[in-house]
C-alpha cells in the first residue's frame, strides 16, 4: 500500500458546537466560555441548554455537568478571531466525537444524516475529473485571462491538501482516468484531442508525477478511458473503435468493437463490465463492447437522452441517467432515472438479460444535465439495499436516496448552485462508525471546489 501523508496544521477559532467562527462581542454568535474551559457561540448554547430537560445541562465536549449560568462572556479578543475565511480547509460540521454524542445522548432521534468535514477549491475550472480512495484528479483551465493553458491537479479530498498542481502543454486533454487496481503506487492515464495517451504514476510523496510511457494514436481523438485491471486499459477513438493495450505497450493495441461500419460512431463513457468486456454510449445507446465477441445494445430508451451511466459490476447493477428531449436549460433537465438489474451471464446470450426499474420520478427531481455518481450495495441485511447520491435542482438540496427498502429519500443537506455539480462519489466501502451506525464517505464535486461529507445512517432498523 502507498503511504498516506498526515499534515498537522493549525485549526481556526471556531465554536465547538457548530464549528462556524465566532461574531464580535454582544452579537448573536459571540464567543463564551464554560467553567470548564470549552469554548462556544452565545446562541449555540443557548440553544444546547433548551434541549436538556433540566436546569442543569452537560457541557457538549466534555460532558461536564453544569448549572445554568456556568458560561460567560470572553472579551478582548484580537480581531484574527473573527475571521471567516481561514487559509486551511474549513471543518464547518460536527467532528467525529460530536457525532458520537449526536447518536448516543439522545441529542436527536437515530436518523440517516449528512456531516460536512471540509470545504476545498481547485486552481482551475473542472474540464475533466475522476476519483480514487480520497484522492480527485481533475483537469480544466485557470481563470487568468492571459493563460489559456490546461492544468492537471490532484487534492486529497479527506484534508484538502493539493498534492500537485501542473501545466499540460499546448496540446488539449480530452480524458483522462485512474487506475483503480493499484494500492501500492497511484497511476492516471490521460488522453487528448491530438490521438496521444499518457501514462502517469505519481511520486511516493504524491508532490509529483512522472510520464512512465506515451502513445500516439493514428485515429484522432481520445474520447473515453477507462481501466479494465491492473496492467490493461481501454480507450475509444474516431468512429466507433475501442482499443484495449496492456499499459507496458501501449503500442500493441486490439479493437473490441465488433459492428458494420455503418453503425459504428462516437463512444463515450467506457467503464468496465468484466475483464472481458467494456461498457460504452454509442448513439445515445449503451452497449456492450466484448472482446471477440459480437457487440450489441445492452440499453435504450424512447424519446430521451441517455446522459450518463453508473455501473457496479460487483452487484451487476447499472443506474442509467436520461434527460428529456425539451431540456429546461442548457445545464439542467427535466430528468428521470432507471436501474438496470443484469442477471448472471448467459454463455449463450451474454449480458443481454436484465431487469428495469424506473427508480427517480420527473416530477420530484431536476437534475443537472452533466454530472457523474456512484452508488453502493449495503449485504447486511435480509435484503440488498442500494443507497443512491443525487443532487436535486427543485429542491436545492443533496439526497440520500435508499432503493429497495421502505423509505425513498433518507437524508438531506442543502447547497447553494447544485446546478454546478458534476460529480457525487462515494469513496472507498461503508464502515463500521457505531454498533449499529455505518458510515460512508463521500464527496461532492463542483466546477470550482468540492465538499467533503460523511453520511451516517443505523442499520437496525
Amino acid at each position: 500500500m502507498f503511504n498516506y501523508r498526515y499534515t498537522f496544521f493549525q485549526m481556526p477559532f471556531i465554536c465547538n458546537i457548530c464549528s462556524e467562527p465566532f461574531t464580535t462581542p454582544g452579537t448573536n454568535h459571540a464567543v463564551c466560555s464554560t467553567i470548564c474551559g470549552h469554548l462556544m457561540g452565545k446562541s449555540c448554547i443557548e440553544k444546547w441548554k433548551e434541549t436538556r430537560p433540566s436546569y442543569r445541562f452537560n457541557c457538549p465536549t466534555c460532558h461536564t455537568i453544569l448549572n445554568s449560568n456556568d458560561y460567560h462572556p470572553v472579551y478582548d479578543l484580537p480581531d484574527e478571531v473573527f475571521n471567516s475565511t481561514p487559509d486551511v480547509p474549513l471543518r464547518h460540521r460536527l467532528n467525529e466525537e460530536e457525532v458520537v454524542r449526536h447518536y448516543l445522548f439522545n441529542y436527536c432521534t437515530q436518523e440517516p444524516a449528512f456531516f460536512r468535514n471540509l470545504e476545498g477549491n481547485f486552481s482551475v475550472s473542472i474540464e475533466l475529473f475522476d476519483t480514487y480512495n480520497e484522492y480527485v484528479l481533475v483537469v480544466g483551465f485557470t481563470s487568468k485571462p492571459d493563460k489559456n493553458t490546461q492544468f492537471i491537479e490532484m487534492v486529497e479530498s479527506s484534508s484538502g491538501i493539493k498534492c500537485f498542481s501542473e501545466e499540460l502543454g499546448p496540446n488539449v486533454c480530452t480524458s483522462l482516468a485512474f487506475n483503480k487496481y493499484r494500492d501500492d503506487a497511484v497511476e492516471f492515464c490521460i488522453g487528448f484531442e491530438d490521438g496521444f495517451i499518457k501514462r502517469g504514476v505519481c511520486s511516493v510523496n504524491l508532490l509529483k508525477f512522472f510520464i512512465v510511457n506515451e502513445y500516439s494514436s493514428d485515429f484522432g481523438k481520445i474520447y473515453s478511458m477507462c481501466y479494465i485491471g491492473k496492467d490493461q486499459f481501454a480507450f475509444s477513438v474516431g468512429e466507433g473503435a475501442v482499443f484495449v493495450c496492456n499499459i507496458n505497450n501501449l503500442s500493441e493495441t486490439k479493437d473490441w468493437v465488433r459492428l458494420y461500419r455503418s453503425d459504428r460512431s462516437t463512444i463515450t463513457n467506457l467503464q468496465k463490465l468484466s475483464d472481458t468486456a467494456v461498457l460504452g454510449i454509442m448513439n445515445n445507446k449503451i452497449y456492450v463492447f466484448e472482446r471477440d465477441k459480437m457487440s450489441y445494445v445492452l440499453y435504450s430508451v424512447d424519446n430521451k437522452n441517455i446522459t450518463n451511466y453508473t455501473l457496479n459490476s460487483q452487484n451487476n447493477m447499472i443506474i442509467v441517467f436520461c434527460s428529456s428531449e425539451d431540456s429546461i436549460e442548457e445545464t439542467t433537465s427535466e430528468s428521470q432515472s432507471y436501474i438496470l438489474r443484469i442477471s448472471n451471464k448467459s454463455k449463450i446470450e451474454g449480458y443481454q438479460n436484465f431487469f428495469i426499474t424506473n427508480v427517480i420520478h420527473t416530477e420530484t427531481y431536476q437534475f443537472p444535465l452533466q454530472f457523474k455518481t456512484s452508488f453502493f450495495v449495503s449485504s447486511d441485511l435480509d435484503q440488498k439495499l442500494i443507497y443512491l447520491f443525487v443532487p436535486n435542482l427543485k429542491s436545492r438540496v443533496l439526497e440520500a436516496i435508499q432503493l429497495g427498502g421502505k423509505r425513498d429519500c433518507l437524508s438531506k443537506e442543502p447547497f447553494e448552485n447544485l446546478d454546478e455539480c458534476i460529480g457525487v462519489y462515494c469513496l472507498g466501502r461503508p464502515q463500521l462508525f457505531l454498533t449499529d451506525i455505518l458510515r460512508m464517505k463521500v464527496v461532492l464535486i463542483f466546477k470550482k471546489k468540492f465538499y467533503a461529507l460523511n453520511f451516517y445512517y443505523p442499520i437496525n432498523d
